[in-house]
């Protein structure tokens, strides 16, 4: 009864979801249940998965290619433990002691810190193009009152001196807005 109530399933779930299996597999299906069907014609008490299940326990067991580590995985499964967190524990001490060594190669300045931060750039290369605005503004104001001061007096060097101090303001006064722009 058992054994056509899991056939009724079996063919309940592939009506549900298609199932496709390799043909090696198909045949060595067959073949079980083909000795299974003699074997059950022969003894009625005869059962195939009582006779299989050391078989079974045995590979089982070897699932991960040795008994001692298949043992070890399932207590692990039933402590609770993952290999992750063993790793974890295991690998710890180094990395504690990378960072140290880290730390201390800062502190000792064998190692240099260097951090971007791209807003703070941004805000510096401002900063710069203001200043360099200003100070041509300061530079063209300075270069007027000198020049004006240089053609009013009558001295014909000093006068020449004052002329390129004009054309020296009008420069930095061009330098002004292009600085503001960038």
């Amino acid at each position: 009864r058992e054994r056509a109530k899991i056939g009724q399933e079996l063919f309940s779930v592939k009506s549900d979801i298609p199932l496709q299996f390799p043909a090696a597999f198909t045949f060595v299906f067959r073949a079980f249940t083909t000795l299974d069907g003699i074997g059950k014609t022969l003894d009625p008490k005869y059962d195939l998965t009582k006779i299989a299940q050391p078989y079974l326990k045995d590979l089982v067991d070897l699932r991960d290619g040795n008994a001692y580590i298949s043992i070890l995985n399932s207590f692990a499964k039933r402590v609770g433990w993952r290999w992750e967190d063993i790793a974890a524990l295991v690998t710890s001490p180094r990395k504690i002691a990378h960072t140290d060594e880290v730390v201390r190669k800062l502190e000792e300045g064998e190692i240099k810190l260097q951090v971007r931060v791209i807003e703070s750039e941004i805000s510096f290369k401002r900063l710069e193009a203001q200043q360099s605005s200003l100070s041509a503004a300061l530079l063209a104001t300075l270069s007027l009152n000198a020049g004006v001061i240089l053609i009013s007096s009558r001295a014909k060097f000093l006068i020449l001196l004052g002329r390129f101090l004009f054309l020296t303001s009008a420069y930095c006064c061009f330098q002004v807005p292009v600085g503001y722009f960038k």
